[in-house]
Formats: structure tokens, C-alpha cells, sequence
């Protein structure tokens, strides 16, 4: 059976505000606000069959975490939160499939200021779904 992607989304953001990140947004991030961060999921899933039963998908998505003003070591804690928080998360069940795992694909990536000067990284992450 297919995973359900609004279903896998709010699961990423619920493991998301378990750490010091205020509020996990899809797909983008409100004009207003530090500590937050938006989950977007990204083009190139795979479907893989282990046997005639088990199909596992490769979902691949990006954590845009938006941090605060001119303090890049604050915001690059939130990062390293979030990536400690969902690297390596498994056996995560959803109402119709399984999270098998989920790794980071990328080191997070500096991505600049928005038009506050609020600091911007990013990381990417895939996902193994039964």
C-alpha cells in the first residue's frame, strides 16, 4: 500500500517540535517568526520491491529552518537539534505504512538571510517507507 504524504509531512513536523524549533510549517515558512522551520517534500521517489508484498518507497524531503537575527551560532544549534532529532529515526508507524528509516542526505547548508535578516539553513533527508 502507498504511504500517505500529508500523513508522513505532519509526522516530520510533530518529531520537529520536539526539540527547540517553536512550530514546523508545510510547505513553506510564514513571514513571521524565528525558531521555525517548514518541511517540503522533493521530487525523485523511487518505489522498490523486496518481494511480490513488501514495496518500499525512497521519499526524499528538505527542512528549511529559519533561525534567529544575526546569531548563526544559535541557529546552527536548531540545525544540528533537528538533524540529531530525525537522523537515524526508524520503525516510526503512520496509519498505512511503516518509516523504516530516515537519514540525512546532505550536511546542512547555509542558505543566507531572508528580508529580516533572520538566518537560513537547510537540510535535505530521505526517507525509507514500507
Amino acid at each position: 500500500m502507498a504511504y500517505n504524504s500529508t500523513e508522513f509531512v505532519t509526522k516530520v513536523r510533530l518529531l520537529i517540535e520536539e526539540t527547540s524549533i517553536t512550530k514546523a510549517y508545510s510547505p513553506e515558512l510564514p513571514k513571521t517568526g524565528t525558531s521555525v522551520a517548514a518541511v517540503s517534500l522533493m521530487d525523485g521517489e523511487t518505489t522498490n520491491k523486496l518481494n511480490a508484498t513488501r514495496i518500499y518507497s525512497t521519499v526524499r524531503f528538505r527542512v528549511l529552518i529559519r533561525g534567529t537575527k544575526n546569531d548563526d551560532t544559535t541557529t546552527r544549534g536548531l540545525v544540528d537539534e533537528v538533524v540529531n532529532k530525525l537522523n537515524m529515526q526508524n520503525g516510526l508507524t503512520l496509519t498505512s505504512s511503516n518509516i523504516e528509516m530516515i537519514y540525512v542526505d546532505n550536511e546542512p547548508q547555509y542558505v543566507g538571510k531572508d528580508e529580516n535578516e533572520r538566518i537560513l539553513y537547510n537540510v535535505n533527508f530521505k526517507a525509507i517507507i514500507e
